[in-house]
């Protein structure tokens, strides 16, 4: 499983750069559509505490890529230009596992365990654009320079 997970790499840091996805409104299309994956590159450190015990957690991003079973994460946008109302979602899921041997009472007997976590976390919301100042050229695909959007915004979380 390791070794897949290197094969796949290269393909999704090709899909990852090349990937992202801006659909911009003609003058008969009144919707911007925007998708992009995007990747963290995260590391954990700090204390973990169960039933009273404490212990020491530093893991570093190769400790945890050894670890990954899946993830994925998504960002998408539409923005209605003749309302100035728009919808956003983000999703990220991560799965982790990984076995290990114990040796609690530091005898000659191990345990075997194996350990996992998912998570998951949605954001979504409905914005409406306040402002909108100035564009960066003359087209009928060209940008504000400037927006600034009022947003209600929701989240869900598992772990």
């Amino acid at each position: 499983m390791r070794n897949l997970k290197y094969a796949f790499l290269p393909i999704f840091v090709f899909l990852l750069i090349f990937s992202g996805f801006t659909k911009k409104s003609s003058a008969e299309d009144n919707w911007d559509i925007s998708v992009a994956p995007y990747m963290w590159f995260s590391s954990m450190t700090g204390d973990a505490t169960v039933n009273g015990n404490t212990s020491e957690v530093d893991a570093s991003f190769s400790d945890l890529w050894d670890t990954l079973k899946f993830a994925a994460s998504l960002h998408f946008e539409a923005y209605n230009k003749p309302t100035r109302f728009g919808l956003l979602l983000d999703g990220m899921y991560i799965k982790l596992e990984n076995s290990v041997t114990v040796n609690p009472l530091n005898g000659p007997i191990g345990v075997n365990a194996e350990l996992g976590t998912k998570f998951l976390m949605l954001d979504e919301g409905i914005f409406y654009r306040l402002i909108e100042e100035g564009s960066s050229g003359s087209t009928v695909n060209s940008k504000p320079k400037f927006t600034l959007d009022g947003l209600f915004f929701g989240r869900i979380w598992y772990m």
